[in-house]
């Protein structure tokens, strides 16, 4: 599997279908999905199988912090995961403007 585990049209977990690329940076990418059991549209955040198992364990523990979290103005984690080496992080589908626009 490896880098092309994640690719538009792809299922992740055995659950989360891939739809497409929203945005891309060294190590990170993130994908609308979609989850078919609970039918609804998440977001897919996908971290390089090449980073270190110390920056692997630091993104799931830090999404497992936030999926703790309840509040209206936090976008809700529903799961994580790792597959063929590659973490994965499911949460809440939010349209808008990006903060940083």
């Amino acid at each position: 599997m490896g880098l092309d585990l994640v690719r538009a049209g792809g299922v992740l977990g055995e659950r989360y279908q891939v739809q497409h690329l929203i945005r891309s940076s060294p190590g990170l990418s993130t994908w609308d999905g979609f989850d078919p059991v609970l039918n609804r549209a998440v977001i897919i955040e996908t971290l390089d199988p090449r980073n270190t198992n110390a920056t692997r364990e630091a993104f799931l523990s830090a999404a497992l912090r936030s999926a703790r979290c309840t509040n209206h103005g936090v976008i809700a984690v529903y799961d994580t995961g790792t597959e063929a080496g590659t973490a994965y992080v499911i949460s809440e589908s939010v349209r808008g403007t990006p903060l940083d626009a």
